[in-house]
């Protein structure tokens, strides 16, 4: 699922990329896009089953086979927000949805997993 850009003004973070539908199928930020993940809000409200999303420094990851970066988990029927006060840097930046922890973990969530990421 594509997601959508948005800039901010006049904060740490410049940018909110967000995404309504996040799934099993990377969503990657153009090959050498450098950034500084600030924070991550994942929108779990719909599924009664955890969510991991998982964060790469890749430009084109495979889901499943490529490790991720970063594992955010996500209760059932919640949201959660995680924030890095001091950023994470990634000179490629994808990130996915499944139901399974780990780096073999494929299977999208059931119902709609919104995400929204605030980088600098």
């Amino acid at each position: 699922m594509a997601f959508e850009t948005y800039d901010i003004h006049g904060q740490r973070s410049t940018k909110r990329y967000q995404s309504a539908a996040v799934n099993a199928t990377a969503n990657s930020l153009p090959a050498g896009s450098s950034l500084t993940l600030d924070q991550v809000l994942i929108d779990n409200s719909a599924n009664t089953h955890k969510v991991y999303l998982k964060v790469y420094n890749h430009s084109g990851p495979t889901i499943g086979t490529t490790t991720p970066d970063c594992v955010l988990v996500c209760a059932a029927s919640t949201t959660v927000a995680y924030t890095f006060s001091f950023g994470i840097a990634f000179s490629n930046f994808s990130f996915a949805c499944v139901q399974e922890a780990g780096t073999s973990g494929t299977t999208s969530p059931t119902n709609s997993v919104q995400a929204s990421i605030l980088v600098h």
